[in-house]
C-alpha cells in the first residue's frame, strides 16, 4: 500500500476481487494463460482476472504472475479451511493459524505456508547495492524467452524498495518508494528489468495508465514525480542505466505539472 498525501485511508485493508473481464478488455498475455492452463470461465468470452484495491481505493489490474499466485492460494484456503476449529479458535483471540500445505495448481503441486509474516528482514538480499541491480539484469539474461525465478525477483524487488527508503534524501519526501513501486510493476508489465525502463516507458505509465486506472488527486503527481527522480538518482548511483539521463530528464517540472491535469480529467477515468 502506497499512502497518499492528503486523503485519509479507509478502514477498509487492501483486498482482491475476482471477476470476469470481457476478453477484449484483458490483456493479451493473461487471455494466453487462461487457455494454456485451462482456468476454468463462464464461457468462452469472459475471463477470470483479478483487481487489487488497496485503502485508499486505488484499483488496479494484478499481474499475470499475482493471478497465478491468487489461484495457488485460494487453492490453499480452501484446503485450510477443512479444519474449521482452528479458525474459530483464531477467531475468537486464541493462537493464529499457522500451517504448511500442498496444494494442487495448474502449474502443479505447490507449497504454502499460512501464517504470520516470516521473521526476516525486509531486506532479504545480503550483497552491495550494484550487485542487487546487475541481479535484476541478470535475471532476464539476453533472451527474449527466460524462465524468471519470481520468488527471487521478489527478493529483490523487497531489498531495492529498502534500500531506497534507507537512503539520506528519502526523508524529504512524502512517500519516497511510490515511484519505485510503479517502476517495478512497470518492469514486471513489461518483462523488462526495471533498470532498462526508458522514457517513452514512464511517458506511457504517467500520462495514460495512472490517470486512467489511478483514484487519486492531482496533489499526488508531484509525490510521484519526486519519488521517480529518487529512484532514479540511487538506481543511477551504484548501476550504469542506459536510460537513466533521458528520464531523469523527463521527469521536471512539466511532468508534474502534465500529470496534474490528467489526474482531476474526470475523462480519463475507467
Amino acid at each position: 500500500m502506497r499512502r497518499r498525501p492528503g486523503i485519509e485511508p479507509t478502514k477498509i485493508p487492501s483486498y482482491d476481487v475476482l471477476h470476469f473481464e470481457h476478453s477484449d478488455d484483458v490483456p493479451e498475455s493473461l487471455r494466453r494463460a487462461v487457455e494454456e492452463k485451462g482456468w476454468r470461465s463462464a464461457n468462452k468470452e469472459a475471463f477470470p482476472t483479478v483487481l487489487q484495491i488497496d485503502p485508499y481505493l486505488t484499483v488496479s489490474q494484478a499481474h499475470l504472475r499475482d493471478i497465478e499466485f491468487f489461484e495457488t492460494l485460494a487453492r490453499a484456503l480452501a484446503k485450510a479451511f477443512e479444519s474449521p476449529k482452528l479458525w474459530h479458535r483464531a477467531w475468537q483471540g486464541s493462537e493464529p493459524v499457522e500451517m504448511t500445505l500442498s496444494v494442487e495448481s495448474l502449474d502443479g503441486t505447490q507449497k504454502v505456508v499460512l501464517g504470520s509474516e516470516p521473521s526476516q528482514g525486509f531486506d532479504l538480499y545480503t550483497d552491495s547495492d550494484s550487485a542487487l541491480l546487475k541481479a535484476f539484469d541478470d535475471m532476464y539474461g539476453e533472451k527474449a524467452s527466460v524462465i524468471i525465478d519470481f520468488d527471487q525477483l521478489d527478493r529483490l524487488e523487497r531489498s531495492l524498495m529498502s534500500r531506497v527508503a534507507a537512503c539520506p534524501e528519502a526523508p524529504e519526501l512524502e512517500d519516497p518508494i511510490l515511484g519505485l513501486g510503479m517502476l517495478l510493476d512497470l518492469a514486471n508489465q513489461l518483462l523488462v528489468p526495471v533498470t532498462q525502463l526508458d522514457a517513452r516507458d514512464l511517458k506511457k505509465r504517467l500520462f495514460d495508465d495512472i490517470p486512467r486506472t489511478a483514484m487519486v488527486d492531482g496533489d499526488s503527481a508531484k509525490t510521484l514525480v519526486s519519488s521517480l527522480q529518487l529512484a532514479y538518482q540511487w538506481i543511477m548511483t551504484h548501476h550504469p542505466l542506459e536510460h537513466g539521463a533521458g528520464c531523469l530528464a523527463f521527469l521536471n517540472d512539466s511532468a508534474i505539472e502534465n500529470l496534474e491535469t490528467r489526474l482531476v480529467d474526470a475523462h480519463l477515468f475507467g
